[in-house]
């Protein structure tokens, strides 16, 4: 029986060493769950601390979870013999240092992250998609490691990917990660070692203009083989990813599109479209006819 008006009244100070010591290996650090890299929910987060009553947790401490790895913490019978009163000083952490929690959670973005941290973070959340190293696998994944990708890609255009996810395919929008965890995974990314490193200048505001149907012809004649009829990628049974779905289109700017299609992508079946090295000799303004009927799909 849990009654939702009961408050406990604990010492915030003695819960917070508490929580370290019984609590934060699974709900990590500071109550930010698996944001945090912690395989339990974050129990100090506001979305949690704003319906969760304090008897809710007390009886939560008290219980366990059946069928999961929340085991009673109180008692005898508890595998900590905790007293209420413990459990009372961690829901008073849990409470008075909910500001604190937000502001330990933030990260500057302008520090670069540490890619050691990002290689444990890629191998949890990344590789089972993306391959060691990144390397992708045709037809499941893209390479993310791939040298044309890491120079056309901003730093915010992963991270936008992260937290947005790409409708219409297996990238799930991941929330849960949080931004300090995802600049160490982009700064793994970017210190993997690439051969022949190359620079590209992006305009990320550049916007082509060009003829639908002539974009709707050539896409047909040379990407519809890889990247799907309409450019719906692996869902079509395509094995290159899809460029035509919302997900991308929304994140990707004319003209990293444009220069995807003028450098291709080392070590994939991507290659340059554009100009005599291109293996298909196109112009620009073909491609920007391309980009035009992509654009088109989703309006």
């Amino acid at each position: 029986s849990v009654d939702p008006t009961k408050t406990y009244h604990g010492d915030a100070v003695r819960g917070e060493k508490t929580f370290n010591v019984f609590c934060a290996s699974c709900h990590g650090e500071a109550g930010l769950g698996y944001a945090a890299g912690g395989s339990g929910p974050g129990i100090g987060l506001q979305g949690f601390l704003d319906v969760a009553s304090d008897d809710f947790i007390m009886q939560t401490a008290k219980r366990g979870r059946i069928g999961t790895a929340m085991k009673p913490m109180v008692g005898a019978e508890g595998i900590a013999n905790l007293a209420e009163s413990d459990i009372s000083d961690v829901i008073a952490y849990l409470r008075e240092g909910n500001a604190s929690l937000y502001e330990l959670y933030s990260t500057d973005l302008s520090q670069p992250g540490d890619p050691k941290k990002g290689e444990l973070q890629f191998q949890v959340n990344c590789v089972s998609c993306h391959q060691q190293g990144g390397s992708g696998k045709m037809g499941f994944a893209p390479s993310i490691r791939n040298r044309d990708f890491l120079a056309i890609a901003s730093d915010n255009f992963i991270r936008s990917t992260v937290q947005n996810g790409r409708i219409g395919t297996a990238m799930v929008a991941r929330p849960d990660l949080s931004p300090a965890v995802v600049s160490d995974i982009i700064a793994y990314l970017r210190d993997l070692q690439i051969e022949n490193p190359v620079t590209v200048d992006l305009d990320p505001s550049k916007v082509v203009q060009g003829d639908v149907l002539e974009g709707g012809n050539k896409f047909q004649l040379y990407c519809a083989s890889c990247h799907g009829e309409n450019g719906q990628g692996y869902v079509a049974g395509g094995p290159g990813p899809g460029i035509g779905l919302p997900g991308f289109l929304n994140a990707a700017s004319d003209d990293y599109i444009l220069q995807t299609v003028k450098l291709g992508r080392m070590g994939t079946s991507m290659k340059s479209f554009i100009g005599p090295a291109g293996i298909v000799n196109l112009k620009e303004q073909d491609v920007n006819d391309i980009i035009v009927f992509l654009r088109s799909l989703n309006d």
